[in-house]
């Protein structure tokens, strides 16, 4: 009996130093994870200040240097004040960003949730459409005053009479766009003609556009504890903001590509929040409804098919390296293959329907802006062979009586459009063209880098350019004849249509139309077209007092940040650097910046419209910083 008792105790001895040594290493362990977590958030955080302090430098120092002197010389010739600055504002981001993080940290840790993932918001409809008629109704007071719509001109009526069939579809533009532009039209101008039919695809683009934030504040109330003063200040903004309902309500193709936009990020972020809980991930968040929205995503936009393939490797990314899941990293890869094999037949179809073939413009426009700059800023390299190669691509213009120092002397850092007007798009010369960009910029980069800075600011730089138009210039642009690059004339054009549409329409050779038929012939062939020429803005005084109103906003401090391109941006970086640093799910979301980069690549600065997909992107992250669990890894949860 003695025996056994001391058996019994020598048992229970040893489990009590078995838990001691488990509770040991699981100490051990917990250290190790929270000093690998420690370093990370450092390192982002130096990553991230680093990168936010250079913005705030840069605009500073462009704001602050003449325009006849470079950005790049400017910093050089104040080396130690440069230095000094950056260190100074580095240290205020720093410390900015931990007293923001620490309050959304504290924030979720105080917000208790009351409901559950299979009974939240996201399967109720009603919400759903509820928060898009709340949305959709505060933005129609922009509507009633600009009926029948806003529109700029060239882009969006090359579009319409594409999808009209005026002239032979171009992929100048995305043709997807056209043809339903022509659809929503054709359906307008049935029941109520040409005004209706223009008012028809502001209403549709608004409905879009409201719909998409609708479910986009469905997802979040489903993965987020978003305090309630804060949803409600987003749901607040995005009614009262101009920026918002003011693009909404413009007919342009970047108005329902941002609807798209919105809806697969939603989508895509309640699909990694699913897999990353263990939680059924319902079928407007699947693999098949992801890659829709984004062939939807990418036939609506030139360019951004890269953008959506990008998320697609994240996602497998995502569900080998984190969630271990080899399954799932599969049907991923499987999309990814679907998507690519359609958008490749897309290609060929457009060869197959006789689509008109683009340039290649676009492509070149930031080469040609920095051959241009820097001819401008060094004159002494204007030589034989850079001649050669600018008559060779402006030789339209300068058959019409233009020269290359004319040219030259014309180039704007912020509106630099003229570049690619009449640009001759021969094989040889765009090779030769490439060739003198590469020698020239290895020889004066510091022109190159000016270029690039100046004509890009507006995009990543909260504020106004001072070299832009000044207000009296806006208020005029908008009582005559129209659009500037500002964006209170990107939302109130002019009062009546025909102004920019004369033009537009007679530029028949580009689209590859038939010019040897007039403008009034085709009037005559096309009733529609007639009809349109004579739509006027339904309360012409009340939209140019609207337009002058928000035209002074942008003169008002702090008021016009919400106005400035570049702040949303900076929107979108300070929520990155935060769910980067506590690993947030909406981390994976990255490659949205993508869009922010092609607009660097236009010839135009801190145009809203460009990236318009990033200021609505820019809300949904800022919820999307509430997500109630940080990424695990497998490894760690083991």
């Amino acid at each position: 009996m003695t025996e056994i008792v001391v058996h019994t105790l020598e048992q229970v001895q040893h489990i009590h130093d078995s838990k001691d040594l488990l509770s040991k290493m699981s100490t051990k362990a917990e250290k190790k994870i929270i000093r690998d977590t420690e370093t990370t958030r450092i390192i982002w955080r130096v990553v991230f200040s680093f990168l936010l302090a250079g913005i705030v430098l840069m605009g500073l120092v462009i704001r602050l240097s003449p325009k006849e002197k470079t950005v790049t010389g400017m910093i050089i010739s104040n080396g130690t004040g440069v230095l000094v600055t950056y260190a100074l504002l580095f240290f205020c981001m720093w410390i900015m960003m931990d007293k923001l993080f620490c309050s959304i940290d504290a924030a979720i840790k105080t917000e208790k949730r009351t409901d559950t993932f299979n009974s939240n918001t996201l399967h109720n409809r009603q919400y759903v459409f509820k928060t898009a008629a709340i949305i959709f109704l505060s933005w129609l007071p922009y509507l009633i005053i600009c009926y029948p719509t806003i529109t700029r001109g060239y882009d969006f009526f090359w579009q319409l009479l594409q999808g009209m069939g005026v002239f032979p579809l171009s992929n100048h533009h995305p043709i997807f766009g056209s043809l339903v532009f022509g659809a929503i039209f054709r359906l307008g101008y049935a029941l109520g003609g040409a005004s209706f039919g223009l008012a028809l695809i502001s209403i549709v683009q608004m409905i879009l556009m409201a719909l998409s934030m609708g479910v986009a504040f469905a997802v979040l109330q489903t993965i987020a504890t978003i305090p309630r003063k804060v949803y409600y200040a987003l749901v607040v903004f995005v009614c009262l903001c101009p920026v918002f309902p003011g693009h909404a309500v413009w007919a342009i193709k970047d108005a329902i590509f941002t609807a798209i936009t919105i809806f697969l990020i939603s989508q895509y972020l309640l699909n990694i929040w699913c897999i990353s809980n263990n939680v059924h991930v319902p079928a407007t968040a699947s693999l098949p409804s992801l890659v829709f929205t984004m062939v939807l995503f990418s036939l609506y936009r030139n360019g951004v098919a890269l953008i959506a393939a990008v998320l697609i490797l994240v996602l497998i990314f995502f569900n080998i390296r984190i969630c271990k899941n080899m399954n799932r990293a599969v049907k991923s890869a499987v999309a990814l293959l679907v998507y690519c094999v359609f958008m490749l037949s897309w290609n060929s179809l457009m060869s197959i329907m006789d689509v008109y073939p683009t340039n290649i413009r676009e492509a070149v426009s930031l080469p040609m802006r920095q051959v241009i700059k820097m001819l401008q800023i060094h004159p002494e390299e204007l030589n034989t062979e850079s001649e050669k190669i600018l008559n060779s691509l402006y030789y339209e213009q300068i058959s019409k009586g233009r020269d290359i120092k004319s040219i030259i002397s014309s180039y704007d850092d912020n509106n630099a459009d003229f570049i690619k007007v009449d640009f001759i798009t021969d094989n040889n010369v765009i090779r030769a063209l490439i060739y003198y960009w590469i020698h020239m910029g290895a020889k004066h980069p510091g022109s190159y880098a000016d270029a690039l800075l100046r004509g890009t600011d507006g995009y990543w730089y909260f504020g106004k350019n001072p070299h832009r138009e000044k207000n009296g210039e806006i208020i005029h642009a908008i009582n005559t004849t129209g659009p500037e690059d500002d964006f209170a004339n990107d939302t109130m054009i002019d009062k009546r249509l025909d102004a920019l549409f004369l033009p537009t329409v007679k530029s028949l050779e580009f689209a590859g139309a038939d010019t040897s038929k007039t403008f009034g012939s085709i009037c005559k062939e096309t009733p529609w077209l007639d009809d349109l020429m004579h739509v006027s803005s339904t309360f012409p005084s009340a939209r140019v007092t609207f337009g002058i109103i928000l035209a002074r906003m942008e003169n008002i401090p702090l008021v016009s940040l919400i106005l400035a391109p570049g702040t949303y941006f900076f929107i979108l970086l300070l929520c990155f650097a935060y769910m980067f640093e506590r690993r947030k799910i909406g981390r994976l979301l990255w490659p949205i910046i993508l869009i922010e980069v092609l607009a660097w690549l236009s010839p135009v600065n801190g145009y809203t419209r460009y990236v318009l997909p990033v200021a609505f992107v820019s809300i949904l992250l800022i919820g999307a910083c509430f997500t109630n669990d940080p990424i695990k890894r497998s490894d760690e949860n083991q």
